[in-house]
């Protein structure tokens, strides 16, 4: 059973740090075997669970049976000096029962434990300077604390562990305590070699080298100085086979053979009755070997008997502690489970793989190496278990013994940490390092080395390109795990059997069948099939036809599809290394048609109550064949015959449930050979299958085109006229929208209006009734935008009572955005919503008064966050007044003034009202009220300084004024010139300086004082006048201005007429 590996780890520790400082010849092994903190941790945690105390203590007898044995005082009464003359040993059995004891090993400073009622004696080889006692026991050198063991002369033992030979094999006899010579289990070690003798008792505490009595004490000095030249074998150790063979191998024995094998040994009520199917199948998956495993389960559980194994299931004792095996032992539901858990688990990751803590070589070996180091406290426990292997391989006809060629790394110290490789060089992969620990074998694969390198089955689970270590796995692949290992350091200690029988051809299908069939052909080989290379060939008709299926490889089978009826011979060549060649045959029919499956009108999967039907797909001659035709479903639970045997090669199948059915085709022949073709056929509810759903582009920004589509997989050949309904939504549907309603389109194209998490909800429904939903979510991006101006349609200043039109200007991704817009005058004593948030951009607004305002747009973009944004606007009553004056220069008292009035923009509904005033208000006139005429004429009556003032009024707005300066002066008017023209005529006109408009003239000639005198023209518009006196004299020409105030000033000028 699992036992603890050390009391006390802390201190196991540091004995081994003390040991390497103070031994002579010890280095080395710090780097290669010190546990790391995660192994540290993994060891503590492993032995704290395993306390100590033994009270499933039993012995193994020389026929394999395993007893209860009674624990007795192991101490011996005497008086020893450690200096005595005669050789001496050190006893383990010291201690109350179920009390482990530490030790260090010597070489490697690896902690180990013993139990001492397994094995009482060991040799010994004297004491450390700090007084630790040296020892030799099952390989391991090791130094222990005085006070836990006792020193005796081997004089005063009455019993001491030694081999012997009996009927030409190897037993061990192992005293359990050297007070009873009676004690003790005997060990089979196999076939003895030939330098041991009947009759003589051998001692040897490594198992490999063997002293007689006489050398005792030359034993102790060899073990001391490191060699094993007093020995009866110095150059030929001994290593028993199943100890040290590597559990990476295979037994011989197949499921079958292996059952009988198993069951002819045990009782009828032993829990490892009718296991082979169990071990062996384990072996092919895990890689454990299936006999050294019963071997294990055979000592443990003493051949399935023990409490543990008929109570829990438990075989291997798997955490069967010494202080409590029957309460801690795992719990297994079935044996098979056990066997299962244990090569997958405890042994393929665990014990033989290099990366765990547990391995110190993946054979069963004893407290030097091997699993035997970390897994029992018996220090023979791995001897046992290989003593049980080798009771069940001889009542088996030795199938398995030296079947396996066996190299051992470092026979004995100093030894070393060698590299195993990927590859046959020292440049390839380095998959693991090997540990310090002397006597580890590994199974070499081909005896004749390659660059100095052995291939070798691989210890660990390799990963599938055979890079490196699967720690994660336990299944194990005999063909193609395998390792390099240096030749320099692997000693060849057992060379596989070179003998090996061909027992026939086996198929895969018995003869006869049918054309075009995959057969495959195995070669059936008993004993040592390393190097052995196949070939495959068929022919008929006496070689008038044939061909090979596989020339000679190291592959045992071959597949051979035959094209054509006959009867055939089936050939097998089977050829060593030595170039020896054997060949077996076997007759082969084949007729003639052939069955390659089942067909169906309508392609799997289709829909419920469709009609499908079914028939077989024959070539060949089909005369007298008669056919059958079968459903099943959930293993048979349901199942229903279509049509029985028949010559019709039909069927019409309506299946009414949905579910996977297994459809069973048989063919019958005239000669009752039936074939049978199955085809797995799914039945669905629905003839679609919603998939995924995919966005173009992925992310997004918001206001931008997105294409959904939404893919389908059509199950069945069915058109059921699929439609589509896509949705939006988002925060829990608070927003949502259809983005478009059920149509036969599984694309749409989506423009979002709002950013962050979205989920598009898509409804899909047939026109059989049937409907799915399918929901994905979409992360719509923000779009990045800036704010540009508030932009009006009317150029400033805007006129009160006017429409205006904002517009929110903004640059870049403005989707999702919504704006308000706010005006507010004087400070916030007036405001007022021009419109409320939306989507639009622009909004009218008609400002009652004149004054100053500002108007806010509020921007709200899709995440809720608002900025504003201000803009001022001056808003007038009316439009810019002009004033215009006609004339516009020379304004003088009487001269009419044309006073114009212009306005910016529209002048509808406008009115004008003109004003003067003089002097500050002192004087003042209207010159027009209010009217919607715009110009009117003005006569200054005085000269001076005016202010024209100009009020316009724009429909109920208040009236905007207007002014202009107007200066007013005198007008003169002294003088009129008289000149004759070329008709004879005089042209007359009064010289006026100042503004004349308005003005009136009036012309009158008189001569002689008044005695002849005319009017040439009355008062009129006319400025100058033409006129023919009629006779000669002297004149006087009379002209009277009067101004548009009526104001009359008189000129007359004195001229004579020749």
């Amino acid at each position: 059973m699992i036992k603890r590996i050390g009391q006390k780890i802390i201190a196991g520790i540091l004995t081994a740090v003390l040991i390497a400082g103070s031994l002579n010849g010890i280095s080395g092994y710090a780097e290669d075997n010190t546990l790391s903190e995660k192994e540290q941790s993994e060891e503590m945690s492993f032995q704290v669970e395993n306390p100590v105390t033994a009270e499933n203590y039993r012995e193994v007898d020389a026929k394999g049976n395993v007893n209860q044995a009674k624990e007795e005082s192991g101490i011996v009464e005497e008086d020893v000096s450690f200096y005595a003359a005669t050789p001496q040993i050190v006893n383990f059995n010291t201690k109350s029962s179920g009390q482990t004891t530490d030790y260090t090993e010597e070489e490697t400073g690896v902690a180990g434990y013993t139990y001492g009622p397994y094995a009482a004696d060991a040799a010994y080889l004297g004491k450390t300077s700090s007084g630790k006692v040296r020892f030799m026991l099952a390989g391991v050198i090791g130094t222990v604390n005085a006070r836990e063991v006792q020193i005796v002369n081997k004089s005063s033992a009455k019993s001491l562990s030694y081999y012997y030979v009996s009927n030409n094999r190897l037993y061990h006899k192992i005293a359990t305590n050297i007070n009873n010579a009676g004690s003790g289990s005997t060990l089979d070690n196999g076939p003895a070699p030939s330098y041991l003798k009947t009759g003589v008792n051998y001692y040897s505490y490594d198992g490999h080298y063997f002293y007689t009595e006489s050398n005792f004490g030359n034993m102790i000095d060899d073990y001391n100085n490191k060699t094993r030249s007093h020995s009866v074998n110095p150059n030929n150790p001994f290593y028993n086979y199943f100890q040290y063979l590597p559990l990476r191998s295979q037994s011989g024995y197949n499921e079958s053979s292996f059952n009988t094998l198993l069951n002819n040994k045990v009782t009828s009520t032993s829990k490892m009755r009718n296991t082979g199917d169990d071990f062996v199948k384990n072996q092919n998956t895990y890689g454990a070997n299936a006999l050294l495993m019963a071997g294990i389960a055979a000592n443990e559980s003493a051949w399935g008997t023990s409490n543990i194994a008929k109570t829990k299931n438990n075989l291997f004792g798997l955490n069967a502690v010494d202080s409590s095996p029957g309460e801690s032992a795992n719990y297994f539901e079935s044996v098979s489970q056990c066997i299962k858990e244990y090569g997958e688990k405890w042994l393929s990751k665990e014990y033989l793989n290099p990366q765990n803590w547990k391995h110190y070589g993946a054979f069963l070996g004893n407290k030097a190496s091997g699993m035997n180091v970390k897994y029992a406290s018996d220090p023979y426990w791995g001897e046992k278990a290989a003593a049980m292997a080798w009771l069940l391989d001889g009542n088996g006809g030795n199938k398995d013994a030296y079947k396996y060629t066996i190299g051992i790394k470092d026979t004995i110290y100093p030894s070393n940490v060698v590299n195993v490789r990927k590859e046959s060089t020292t440049s390839s992969t380095a998959f693991y390092k090997t540990k310090k620990n002397a006597n580890c074998s590994f199974l070499i694969l081909d005896k004749n080395p390659v660059n100095k390198f052995y291939k070798i089955q691989s210890e660990p689970v390799l990963n599938s390109g055979r890079t490196g270590i699967n720690s994660s796995s336990g299944v194990y692949n005999f063909s193609n795990m395998y390792a390099y290992l240096s030749s320099d350091y692997l000693k060849i200690v057992s060379e596989g059997k070179t003998t090996w029988s061909v027992n026939g051809i086996d198929t895969d299908l018995s003869s006869p069948q049918l054309f075009d069939t995959s057969i495959k052909v195995s070669a059936n080989i008993s004993g040592n099939k390393t190097g052995l290379q196949y070939k495959f060939v068929w022919q008929k008709n006496d070689w008038s036809e044939w061909g090979v299926l596989k020339d000679f490889s190291s592959t045992d089978y071959a597949t051979w599809l035959p094209k054509s009826e006959g009867n055939y011979t089936i050939l097998l060549d089977v050829k060593d290394t030595s170039g020896k060649v054997i060949t077996v045959s076997i007759p082969y029919q084949i007729k003639n048609w052939s069955y390659s499956g089942v067909k169906t009108s309508i392609q799997s999967p289709s829909a419920l109550k469709t009609q499908i039907n079914l028939s077989a797909d024959i070539k060949g001659t089909t005369l007298g064949l008669q056919y059958k035709f079968v459903w099943q479903k959930d293993n048979w639970k349901e199942w229903g015959v279509i049509k029985d045997f028949s010559t019709t090669n039909n069927a019409v199948w309506t299946p009414t449930k949905a579910g996977t059915y297994e459809l069973i085709v048989d063919v019958k022949d005239r000669d009752g050979f039936v074939a049978t073709r199955r085809l797995t056929y799914q039945i669905v509810e629905k003839a679609w299958e919603v998939q995924n759903t995919v966005f173009s582009p992925n992310g997004a920004e918001i206001g931008n085109t997105i294409k959904i589509t939404q893919n389908m997989r059509n199950i069945t050949e069915d058109n059921v006229g699929l439609q589509y309904k896509f949705v939006w939504q988002k925060d829990n549907w608070k927003e949502w929208g259809v983005i478009r309603d059920f149509s036969t389109s599984n694309t749409v194209n989506w423009v979002p209006t709002v950013s962050g998490d979205c989920e598009i909800i898509v409804n899909i429904k047939d026109n059989r009734g049937n409907s799915a939903t399918k929901t994905a979510k979409y992360q719509v991006q923000k779009g990045k935008w800036t704010f540009s101006e508030i932009a009006a349609d009317k150029e400033l200043p805007q006129i009160a009572g006017e429409k205006i039109k904002l517009t929110a200007k903004v640059h870049g991704n403005a989707a999702g955005l919504r704006y308000k817009f706010v005006w507010q005058k004087d400070n916030w004593k007036e405001w007022g919503v021009i419109q409320e948030l939306s989507s639009k951009n622009t909004a009218e607004w008609t400002p009652k008064k004149s004054g100053t305002y500002t108007v806010y747009v509020d921007v709200k973009d899709s995440d809720g966050v608002t900025t504003s944004y201000p803009k001022i606007f001056t808003i007038k009553n009316t439009g810019e007044i002009t004033i215009q004056l006609q004339p516009n220069t020379n304004q003088n008292v009487g001269g009419k003034v044309n006073i114009k009035a212009l306005v910016g923009g529209s002048n509808n509904n406008t009115k004008y009202k003109f004003v003067w005033q003089k002097d500050n208000w002192k004087e003042w006139g209207v010159i027009q009220d209010l009217s919607t005429k715009n110009n009117v004429d003005w006569i200054p009556k005085k000269e001076g300084t005016y202010t024209i003032c100009v009020d316009v009024k724009q429909g109920n707005a208040s009236a905007e004024t207007k002014t202009i300066q107007v200066k007013v002066g005198k007008w003169t008017y002294n003088e009129i010139s008289v000149n004759k023209n070329q008709n004879g005529e005089l042209e007359i006109k009064p010289i006026i300086q100042g503004n004349t408009t308005g003005f009136t003239y009036k012309y009158v000639w008189q001569k002689n004082n008044w005695k002849e005198w005319g009017v040439i023209k009355d008062f009129s518009g006319q400025e100058k006048m033409s006129w023919k006196p009629n006779g000669k004299g002297q004149y006087t020409m009379v002209v009277d201005v009067k101004d548009a105030a009526g104001n009359v000033k008189t000129v007359s000028k004195v001229f004579n007429i020749q």
